[in-house]
């Protein structure tokens, strides 16, 4: 196989900078793969469902309003103070 002067650090290829063997770069791989799956298991959860765990957050910033996540009692908005 040809290669150019070069050519790994154009395509990407981590293995060759970090000496991996072939098994190494497969274990690379899979661990590369197990990320982007959980990313995109986070994103799809986000989107599909409603999440409020950064919804406080939201509201101590002025974002949205406290009466949208559930919270009526002004001592406990200003508790948040």
């Amino acid at each position: 196989m040809i290669m150019i002067k070069g050519c790994h650090l154009y395509i990407g290829d981590m293995a060759y900078f970090l000496n991996l063997t072939i098994p190494q770069n497969i274990i690379l791989i899979l661990v590369s793969l197990y990320v982007i799956i959980l990313q995109l298991i986070i994103i799809i959860i986000t989107k599909w469902y409603k999440t409020y765990g950064l919804r406080v957050f939201q509201m101590m910033s002025g974002l949205i309003a406290p009466k949208s996540i559930g919270i009526y009692d002004k001592k406990l908005i200003f508790k948040f103070d």
